[in-house]
């Protein structure tokens, strides 16, 4: 998929338009998930100091404090939202899918027709040279021709613009 020595399929477009198609995808994925039950997981450990002083005497007290717990939750019904959600996901997904479809396909279509054009100019320079090679041949005769007095010097001066004109072509 490379075409005048770049990979189309890394362009920033098509980049951006993958990431967009994935951002969906996750989307879709929370969406469905939604009513699963939720697990959550804490601990934690804590320690406080107090001292106190009164009347003469000093008292300390530490506490260490230590906590562990799961939690659960689990929403059985959201009046079809997840649905909707869900839903809205995978339409979200086909239209960041077809947006990559269609810059690939343009980016595509350009390459090509970069290509073709390349291919196009090539056959012109082509075509100009060859020209070039026959005024070049078709100069020394018309010239060899005038030094024997067969043709005109008009013709001569003729047929050198005209092999000048080709030369400025290729230049």
């Amino acid at each position: 998929r490379q075409f005048l020595g770049h990979d189309w399929e890394q362009a920033p477009q098509v980049l951006i338009n993958r990431d967009w198609v994935r951002h969906a995808e996750l989307n879709y994925k929370t969406a469905h998930y939604r009513l699963y039950p939720m697990f959550s997981v804490g601990a934690s450990i804590s320690q406080s100091n107090s001292t106190n002083a009164s009347g003469g005497i000093v008292t300390q007290a530490s506490v260490l404090s230590q906590y562990a717990g799961v939690s659960m939750s689990w929403a059985i019904f959201d009046g079809f939202a997840t649905r909707a959600a869900k839903i809205s996901a995978k339409a979200n997904i086909r239209y960041y899918e077809r947006q990559l479809q269609t810059v690939s396909d343009q980016l595509l279509d350009q390459a090509t027709s970069q290509e073709r054009q390349v291919g196009f100019a090539y056959r012109a320079m082509n075509l100009a040279q060859s020209r070039a090679r026959i005024s070049e041949t078709t100069l020394k005769t018309v010239q060899e021709d005038a030094r024997n007095g067969l043709v005109s010097k008009a013709a001569a001066d003729a047929a050198l613009a005209v092999n000048q004109q080709y030369q400025v072509t290729l230049q």
